[in-house]
């Protein structure tokens, strides 16, 4: 499995440019974990007054057509709630294409902070989440677009019944 962090690719040269560096390490994992910096989007002003952190639609489909294993995006990311109105677009493209996404949902009956997927015939939980502190300058959720947070009693409590399970 490969984890990959922290990743802003806001046009589709740049994308283009990470997948071919990138795709020599993939051959040998069933999976890739992405944190996603931001939403996918290419409708986001650059001459916007606050900082937007976005990354290009088409990482999405350029992973598709390059890579065939299972890709797993993380969303529970501060760069979220950059542009939520991205949201369902993301979610939408990112599902489309076979993939799954964590760490934040617009839905309101259920939480999407955890996932497991097998890696050479084992079992991995994925939790996903973000500090709460890290949503200082945004309201969790905006425009129904909920991230993910760390609730360390809660975490706890997930991970002693994950074990537990697995025994």
């Amino acid at each position: 499995m490969i984890i990959l962090g922290d990743v802003a690719i806001p046009n589709q040269l740049h994308v283009s440019r990470f997948v071919d560096i990138c795709n020599d390490y993939f051959n040998d994992t069933e999976n890739l974990i992405m944190n996603l910096e931001g939403l996918l989007t290419d409708n986001v002003s650059l001459e916007s007054k606050k900082s937007v952190i976005f990354n290009h639609p088409s990482l999405v489909s350029e992973l598709k057509s390059r890579y065939d294993k299972n890709v797993i995006f993380c969303l529970a990311n501060n760069h979220t709630l950059d542009v939520p109105e991205a949201y369902q677009s993301s979610e939408e493209l990112i599902k489309n294409n076979g993939f799954e996404l964590v760490g934040a949902t617009k839905s309101t009956l259920y939480t999407n902070d955890e996932i497991f997927f097998m890696e050479k015939g084992v079992k991995v939980y994925l939790l996903n989440y973000c500090w709460d502190f890290l949503l200082y300058h945004q309201t969790n959720p905006t425009n129904g677009v909920k991230i993910e947070i760390i609730e360390f009693d809660k975490l706890k409590k997930r991970i002693i019944q994950i074990k537990s399970n697995e025994q």
